[in-house]
């Protein structure tokens, strides 16, 4: 998983219109997950977090990446509040979801496009079950306060996600509802 992040980037540049240098931010893998050719890896960074899509091995030169990045406030005029971690030790919140084509190139391998959902998980939240609108079901990949989750197609996330406690509680919630529209 280390060399499948390292081809994300260690670093994200932050564009300006004003054409002034770049202020770069450190990024380091928060957690990743390995699906045959597909690796997906979610970094933060101080202010910034970002969600890295990486088909082909580390072994070989035919690889490609795609990357969504969020920053955080900069002092360019533009900021975007990470969120806190989730008030209560069994919630989630969302900071990301969405579907996005593979770049320029659909690959076999991506199914032309990716889905995914991320944001901050509470100590005491062990799964979450994700749908897509064309009924594919995952459990999102929980570690280190993160989850995520991806499906290499583009169809929609359905916005009914099951959470469950480390103590065998399971709830439902809008995860909709759950993302702030405002970042």
């Amino acid at each position: 998983m280390a060399a499948s992040a390292d081809q994300c980037g260690g670093q994200i540049a932050l564009a300006r219109a004003t054409g002034d240098a770049a202020p770069a931010f450190e990024v380091r893998p928060a957690l990743a997950e390995k699906r045959g050719e597909l690796a997906y890896i979610l970094l933060e960074g101080e202010n910034t977090y970002m969600q890295c899509l990486v088909v082909g091995g580390t072994d070989t030169e035919d690889w490609d990446a795609m990357v969504s990045v969020v920053h955080g406030n900069v002092g360019d005029g533009h900021p975007v509040d990470i969120p806190e971690p989730p008030k209560r030790p069994e919630d989630i919140t969302v900071l990301s979801t969405g579907s996005s084509p593979w770049g320029e190139r659909p690959d076999e391998a991506s199914g032309g496009g990716i889905t995914s959902a991320y944001g901050l998980a509470g100590p005491e939240v062990e799964a979450i079950e994700v749908t897509t609108s064309d009924g594919t079901r995952a459990q999102a990949t929980v570690d280190n306060g993160w989850w995520a989750v991806w499906f290499p197609n583009a169809s929609p996330i359905d916005k009914h996600v099951t959470v469950t406690t480390t103590g065998g509680r399971a709830y439902t919630t809008n995860l909709w509802a759950l993302f702030d529209f405002t970042q």
